[in-house]
């Protein structure tokens, strides 16, 4: 099988993916809404920096994401910029509940605890998490829902490897 190597061709499928992974979310988000879950404020789908998902969990926990999604087999902790970067320190530092929700090809969905995200140099001696890395935060996804907030209290957001 021929490798692409058309960079703008790997470009637009990963922006096409990224779009997608968007609409995954954007369908989960409302079906917990409509479990009465959660209050989701509009996403943030403005080209800013700052994190794309933000609301409120029952019993008034706020909760910070952003959504990664990646075509090989790692995840690179600068896909968070510095801006998001701040705002997730920051929430965190509220009392949030702040996670990275990553996608690899589809196939598989992480939700990285974001102390974990901040800390990855840390903990595995390097800037970004391989898909054996990835595995204690799988989550369970189908065809159109990602369970990102399925179990959410066993998010372990103690300060790792700080």
């Amino acid at each position: 099988m021929e490798q692409i190597t058309d960079k703008s061709f790997i470009e637009n499928r990963n922006k096409t993916s990224g779009m997608h992974f968007e609409e995954m979310i954007s369908y989960s988000c409302k079906k917990y809404h409509e479990e009465g879950k959660l209050y989701m404020w509009n996403p943030s789908m403005q080209k800013t920096a700052q994190s794309d998902y933000k609301g409120t969990l029952v019993g008034g926990m706020g909760f910070v994401f952003d959504a990664k999604y990646t075509s090989t087999n790692m995840i690179s902790q600068n896909a968070v910029t510095d801006k998001q970067f701040e705002d997730f320190d920051f929430c965190h530092g509220l009392g949030a509940v702040c996670f990275v929700l990553v996608s690899i090809r589809f196939e598989s969905f992480y939700r990285v605890p974001w102390c974990v995200w901040k800390n990855m140099e840390n903990m595995f001696g390097h800037k970004y998490m391989t898909f054996e890395e990835l595995q204690p935060y799988k989550i369970k996804a189908t065809s159109d829902r990602i369970f990102f907030l399925d179990d959410i209290s066993t998010i372990d957001d103690s300060a790792a490897g700080e």
